[in-house]
């Protein structure tokens, strides 16, 4: 998890990103990952996307697919960030 947030600021160093409280849910399957999350109205999930290659940048995993279908929130996906 500390690996997620490292990169997350990274993101914020990169891009302007308002005052926000970021939260990460945790479980081992993406339901209770995403049910482990306390949502409230305005909120938004950020979703980064695999590392399945090429095919990623066209299709979702399944994974990332029933996130997508099921969040009670909007998503947003982001690309993996790969170091030079």
């Amino acid at each position: 998890m500390d690996a997620a947030i490292t990169q997350l600021d990274d993101v914020r160093t990169t891009v302007a990103v308002p005052d926000v409280d970021v939260v990460i849910g945790t479980g081992t399957e993406w339901r209770e990952a995403v049910d482990d999350i306390a949502w409230e109205p305005g909120d938004v999930l950020v979703l980064g996307s695999g590392a399945a290659g090429p095919l990623a940048q066209v299709f979702l995993g399944t994974a990332a697919s029933k996130i997508l279908r099921h969040a009670p929130v909007p998503v947003m996906i982001v690309p993996r960030h790969t170091s030079p």
